[in-house]
């Protein structure tokens, strides 16, 4: 997992979003508005769905987080950094279907500041 953790913690200026990482600390406790959950779960593990899905909830969640829209205009960006630097050979060794779904299935914040998908998942906002 050391490699997928050097892979994310360095992608993203915004913010930093791990899925079976450890390289920076969570947020403080927000309440959960359920953005994000009951999503279609991609049949498949790819990268093109990982990134997706982990910017939009980077996003809105920073957004809920600072009470603010400033982060939107960076999901787009954020998203081609991390398809550049993934492989879906990687995130297949490093995820069951279980835990895919998981991603999916709960809310942004369930996943990224609860972990509630036991994958270590975590984010972190800064404009800086």
């Amino acid at each position: 997992m050391g490699e997928i953790q050097r892979r994310w913690c360095g992608w993203i200026t915004l913010g930093v979003i791990m899925v079976a990482g450890g390289c920076g600390s969570g947020t403080d406790a927000h309440p959960d508005t359920g953005y994000g959950e009951g999503q279609t779960i991609p049949a498949a593990i790819t990268c093109t769905d990982f990134c997706q899905r982990s910017s939009a909830c980077l996003v809105d969640l920073c957004d809920e987080d600072k009470n603010t829209t400033e982060f939107e205009y960076l999901q787009d960006p954020v998203t081609a950094n991390c398809e550049s630097t993934c492989t879906d050979a990687l995130l297949q060794a490093n995820f069951t279907q279980p835990e895919w779904s998981c991603l999916f299935q709960q809310s942004c914040r369930e996943v990224f500041q609860d972990d509630v998908c036991h994958v270590q998942a975590t984010y972190s906002c800064s404009t800086s």
